[in-house]
């Protein structure tokens, strides 16, 4: 069978009144029970026809043990009977008449609410930090980076590499007492084409893997005569096995 009551030091307590109390503060950074909270336990209490004795005794109990807001205490403070024999069993005068409103409702000021949603603001805000500081930062030093090499990445992943190549020419013009303003022109610098040597008459352009013996045997039908065309061009040749593509020589032997 379900209780409805905790027992605490050999004392009965109200359970869901303790239960409440318990949620309000748990996974809050500071343990408070807010205005809001107190206004739940307070209608859990006023769930009956009246207050019973371990209600009373419950309400007290959470009151001496449980931190609150500072306007959730004045709250809770004003409605609060004190535990005597007088009291216990107390009916709502509202109740008992005409069944309409809580006993012990306090009139709470636009004011007093407001400061209370701030407290709660200020208390959310602070937690939400606290549990992901690290991340946060984390973020920031990505944007910061992000920012910081910002054209790189621009000329890395977006600049067309096809776009002309602009050049700054600054003219600056100094006088006695100041510097005149910077000039700066920009001037379109024209895609350069690779100059491609020609061979003229008795020339010969060197190409990739060619040798003098192949050459001889190509130009004169005979290899042997690689050492006359060495001779011929020892001017441009430092050494037979060493030509490169693109040297011109000339092929005039007598």
């Amino acid at each position: 069978m379900t209780s409805y009551y905790k027992t605490i030091s050999g004392v009965k307590y109200d359970k869901d009144m303790l239960e409440e109390a318990d949620k309000s503060v748990a996974g809050k950074r500071d343990g408070r029970i807010s205005m809001n909270d107190a206004k739940k336990i307070k209608k859990k209490a006023l769930d009956g026809p009246g207050i019973t004795e371990v209600e009373l005794r419950t309400l007290n109990y959470i009151f001496d043990n449980y931190n609150f807001t500072p306007s959730a205490k004045d709250y809770f403070s004003t409605f609060l009977p004190v535990e005597t024999p007088e009291t216990t069993n107390v009916v709502s005068d509202t109740k008992a008449s005409k069944g309409s409103k809580d006993t012990g409702s306090v009139e709470i000021s636009p004011e007093e609410e407001a400061v209370e949603t701030i407290e709660e603001t200020v208390t959310e805000v602070k937690g939400f930090f606290a549990r992901y500081y690290l991340l946060i930062i984390v973020i920031l030093l990505v944007i910061f980076f992000l920012y910081l090499y910002s054209d790189r990445l621009y000329n890395l992943f977006i600049k067309d590499p096809d776009t002309p190549v602009t050049v700054k020419i600054e003219d600056v013009q100094e006088t006695d007492s100041e510097k005149d303003e910077v000039k700066v022109q920009q001037v379109p610098v024209a895609p350069i084409t690779p100059v491609v040597p020609v061979a003229g008459e008795n020339e010969y352009i060197i190409k990739e893997k060619d040798t003098l013996f192949d050459i001889s045997g190509r130009l004169y039908g005979d290899p042997d005569k690689w050492e006359e065309l060495y001779e011929l061009n020892k001017d441009i040749i430092k050494e037979p096995s060493m030509i490169f593509p693109g040297q011109k020589i000339r092929t005039d032997i007598k």
